[in-house]
């Protein structure tokens, strides 16, 4: 099975293919992030250690973090190993961050 956050030819079946997966472009920022829930200003990363290890990649992660934040963005990061053994966390986590929220 490939990784997630691997290019995506690599990746698990599940996420090879999703509508959501496209450049986001604001006129604050122009970010390629996994999957996209334009509608609810929600980014999902999926991160593996192969593509997201050393101090460099965990800096530039918290910089598209921060990036998303200030443009009103909720940024979820899921790594493989949560994607293949957490998978109720993950769906919940989603799912919550979806939902629309009482103000």
């Amino acid at each position: 099975m490939g990784e997630v956050g691997a290019p995506a030819g690599d990746r698990p079946a599940e996420f090879a293919y999703s509508p959501y997966e496209r450049p986001m472009t604001s006129s604050m920022i122009s970010l390629t992030v996994d999957f996209v829930f334009a509608a609810e200003r929600v980014a999902v990363e999926t991160d593996s250690w192969r593509w997201h290890r050393g101090r460099a990649a965990f800096e530039r992660d918290r910089e598209r973090d921060a990036v998303l934040a200030a443009a009103g963005w909720k940024a979820l990061r899921f790594t493989d190993r949560q994607i293949e053994r957490a998978q109720a966390t993950v769906v919940r986590a989603r799912g919550a961050a979806l939902t629309p929220r009482a103000a």
